[in-house]
């Protein structure tokens, strides 16, 4: 594999394919958006890169509007990727989003959040992460919080102090954009890619009559990389990523 040619440190994801493209992994302090439909794997990845980061010493954490974390760890639990000890040591930190925005009595279904409440919602964020040395820090999904935003310039400016708290920090951050298949864009208010360091495109691809999950990285501040599509699976051990063959794309061949 060839060496870096731009930026300095890299956090390897522990995806080996992911890794490869992106020259060694993402830039430190990267924000990274994971952009997708619903069942592409968005959610798995992420787990499995905390999951890698903590079983290289380095702490992790996921802030979920998705799924209570008992399930969220239940899901896990078959993922050879997976081990007890990160959750009982602190070294992967799963805590409920919606919880989180309840307790700091942000939460206004009718109304919406306000940028006083996005600040709010970073700075409880930022206590667990230096409370706890994260390193790795995932939240699923941004589009749950910037939906409450409303507002194109809230959400601008909750993306920037995001940004400016966390990259000082030296945290790496992915963070999750559910996406309809036909919008052929990466997140709900066209905003929250344009701000971010990086774009991981999850999708599918149907052929023969079969649907295939792919991963293509759309941009990455910092490193070079393939903007070429990927066959993905999700096997016991992990994502695995096979390069799109030209057959698969048409749907044809043998």
């Amino acid at each position: 594999m060839a060496s870096p040619k731009k930026g300095g440190e890299r956090v390897p994801t522990g995806i080996e394919g992911l890794d490869e493209i992106l020259q060694g992994g993402v830039p430190l302090g990267n924000t990274v958006l994971f952009a997708g439909t619903c069942g592409t794997g968005k959610t798995t990845a992420c787990f499995e890169i905390l999951c890698r980061g903590a079983a290289a010493g380095e702490n992790g954490a996921i802030f979920s509007s998705i799924e209570a974390p008992d399930r969220s760890l239940a899901n896990m639990r078959s993922y050879d990727f997976f081990n007890e000890s990160y959750i009982k040591e602190n070294r992967l930190i799963v805590r409920d989003l919606g919880d989180l925005m309840r307790d700091l009595g942000i939460a206004h279904p009718d109304t919406g959040l306000s940028v006083e409440d996005g600040n709010k919602l970073i700075h409880a964020i930022a206590k667990v992460v230096d409370d706890n040395k994260v390193k790795r820090l995932v939240i699923d999904s941004l589009t749950s919080v910037v939906g409450h935003l409303e507002k194109r310039e809230r959400i601008r400016t909750f993306m920037r102090e995001f940004t400016r708290a966390f990259q000082p920090r030296g945290v790496t951050c992915f963070l999750v954009s559910e996406v309809s298949p036909e919008a052929h864009k990466y997140s709900s208010y066209g905003v929250e890619d344009v701000l971010t360091d990086g774009v991981v495109l999850f999708s599918n691809l149907e052929t023969r009559g079969d649907l295939l999950r792919t991963i293509q990285v759309i941009k990455m501040r910092g490193t070079t990389h393939s903007r070429s599509r990927y066959v993905m699976d999700l096997t016991p051990y992990g994502m695995v990523m096979v390069p799109v063959l030209k057959s698969y794309s048409k749907g044809g061949g043998d």
